[in-house]
């Protein structure tokens, strides 16, 4: 456009010409926004390369020329779907005709197959009456009978076969289906059908029976798996349940006993100790029981009560062989010892079983017990009977210290702690009473031989003795009261011996005998003399400490403290009563501190500085 512009400033052209205005308006104008004008020049460019004098005076013809060309062309079209357009009209009219005729002939053949057409509905839905009353016949048969497969299981398979079981399992659930058609209008068919099931399942469960039968006696029902799910089974039918129980037990029995008798080879081949060889057969018998609970618990799942009279039952077979083994040994040479532990052994076990087997082990326990009694009968008598002398030391005789060290064994033995609280608070006292009883009977008979002090001694020793050794043991208490009573009572008595020697060895017995008998001047024995010597020799022996001889032969250090502390205590008394009576004019004394000058209160200081940490015994009254 600005070569136009140029050439027609070139030519010299006036402003005022009118193309002169058109082309200033036409270059004046925004053609940014004209799509149509671009649009136009854009097709203008296709044709119009050359732009030159000639194309230029030639435009207006081109554009005329090309138009008519588009109008021929556009026309030409047009011609062609104009043809095509009658063309298809002519074939619709023709498929028109062809429709109408087939009109035409499909309802002469609808007016001919209308019967046609209600005959075949009517046998369609026969058809599916028909179809609808086979499935419902179908599933009732499925319901409410066996498969032929599983007919062939219940009647040839395996009774330990999953397919029996899932079969019987079936023809249960069918039988309990078949009471509900008695409610219906199929009763006849529903009883029908009950009384084949119910054949079915009797001839199930007694194959299953004898299946079980033939399984545990041969294998002895070791293997409780695959065994559990057929016992459970044949809880349906009670007889043969209890039947098969019964082979069980036998079954069972049989084994145990036979494994019993096997493993008694060897512990009796390696157990030289009786009490040893007793404890492997216990122990074999309560394992061998835990192990037949366990398997019980497995093979009759929650049916408890009959898994304790079953178990029961097997171990009772034991008890033959175990009884004949254990009384040969209770009643064989053995000791109070072994023959405690025995009894003890078998409480323990007897407390662990149930039915004949805790029965039986009871027993045994009975015979262990009387032949302990008897035993330990014939242990006091053969250690009693020699009428033992006291020692010189006037200490426990050694009958009494190998009795106290059978009942220390025998009380801290381990199986004596197997007992419960209750029973050991009776076997503890009878066991002492029986040991013990004689054995302080024998001491006694022993002390009366002997003088009054020196029997006191011998017999507070062997009450020492045999506290010392009961203390550490429970259950024991009563006993050791009564010896703690035994032993105060010597104590008692040796002190008042002890006393009367010392009054004696002071001079004092004729007066502290006749105080408050009248004027002790002038009794006989009474005189200033006897008074002056016996407040010298009284002088004597608190320099020398007042040595006790009396019990310088008592065991026990803590009753010579109580004998010293209780003899000087009632010593004191005496002298201050003594002393009071001499310093009374009525008594006649001439210058009564020179006779008795020692004070009480000093004496009482000397002799007991400290109080006894011991509760002093009660001694028998001083005379």
């Amino acid at each position: 456009m600005a070569e136009v512009q140029l050439n027609v400033n070139d030519e010299g052209v006036s402003q005022n010409n009118p193309l002169t205005r058109k082309l200033n308006k036409l270059l004046e104008v925004r053609l940014d926004n004209d799509r149509e004008t671009l649009e136009a020049l854009k097709s203008l460019s296709e044709f119009f390369t050359e732009n030159n004098i000639r194309t230029r005076r030639n435009l207006r013809g081109d554009l005329e020329k090309r138009s008519l060309a588009i109008n021929e062309q556009f026309l030409q079209s047009f011609g062609d779907v104009k043809a095509s357009l009658d063309a298809l009209c002519t074939d619709m009219s023709a498929m028109s005709t062809a429709c109408q005729g087939m009109m035409a002939r499909l309802q002469a053949t609808r007016s001919q197959t209308d019967t046609l057409m209600s005959r075949s509905a009517a046998l369609r839905a026969q058809a599916q009456r028909l179809d609808e009353r086979q499935k419902l016949a179908g599933a009732f048969l499925h319901a409410f009978q066996l498969t032929p497969d599983e007919l062939q299981a219940l009647r040839t398979g395996s009774p330990g076969d999953d397919r029996f079981f899932d079969a019987l399992s079936r023809a249960g659930r069918i039988h309990a289906d078949c009471k509900l058609l008695l409610r219906t209008s199929q009763a006849a068919a529903g009883i029908q059908l009950m009384e084949a099931m119910a054949a079915h399942r009797e001839t199930a469960y007694e194959r299953l029976y004898r299946w079980l039968q033939a399984q545990w006696r041969a294998s002895g029902a070791d293997e409780a798996a695959p065994l559990a799910r057929a016992l459970t089974s044949l809880r349906e039918r009670p007889v043969l349940w209890g039947y098969a129980l019964d082979e069980l037990a036998n079954a069972r029995r049989a084994c145990v006993v036979r494994r019993f008798i096997d493993a008694l080879g060897p512990m009796e081949a390696r157990s030289r100790d009786p009490l040893r060889y007793v404890a492997d057969m216990l122990t074999w018998v309560h394992e061998c029981a835990v192990g037949e609970r366990q398997l019980l618990g497995q093979l009759l799942g929650d049916a408890a009560g009959d898994a304790d009279a079953l178990l029961g039952r097997i171990t009772q077979g034991l008890c033959g062989p175990l009884r004949l083994r254990v009384e040969q040994v209770a009643v064989g040479p053995a000791g109070p010892l072994m023959l405690h532990r025995l009894r003890e052994l078998l409480r323990f076990y007897r407390d662990l079983s149930l039915g004949p087997l805790a029965a039986c082990l009871a027993d045994l326990a009975t015979l262990a017990d009387r032949m302990l009694a008897n035993s330990l009968t014939c242990h006091c008598g053969q250690l009693l009977d020699k009428g033992e002398l006291p020692p010189g030391d006037l200490g426990a005789p050694e009958s009494l210290r190998r009795l106290l060290s059978l009942v220390r064994e025998m009380l801290s033995c381990g199986d004596g702690r197997l007992a419960p609280l209750p029973q050991r608070q009776l076997d503890v006292p009878a066991l002492l009473q029986q040991v013990l009883e004689p054995a302080l009977e024998a001491c006694q008979l022993s002390a009366s031989r002997l003088s009054a002090a020196d029997g006191a001694t011998y017999l507070a020793n062997c009450a020492q003795l045999a506290h010392s050794t009961l203390a550490p043991f429970e259950c024991t208490e009563p006993w050791l009261e009564r010896l703690e009573a035994l032993a105060q009572h010597q104590l008692g008595l040796l002190s008042q011996e002890q006393q009367a020697a010392l009054l004696s060895q002071l001079g004092l017995s004729t007066p502290v005998r006749l105080l408050g008998q009248g004027p002790l001047a002038t009794l006989p024995g009474c005189d200033v003399l006897a008074l002056r010597t016996a407040g010298s020799r009284l002088a004597r022996l608190l320099e020398d400490g007042f040595p006790l001889p009396l019990g310088q032969l008592l065991a026990s250090a803590g009753h010579r403290r109580i004998l010293r502390a209780t003899t000087l205590a009632a010593l004191c008394d005496v002298y201050a009563q003594l002393h009071a009576a001499v310093h009374d004019p009525a008594n006649g004394y001439p210058d009564p501190s020179l006779l008795l000058p020692v004070p009480p209160e000093e004496i009482r200081a000397k002799l007991l500085p400290v109080q006894p940490s011991e509760t002093p015994i009660k001694a028998v009254e001083s005379p």
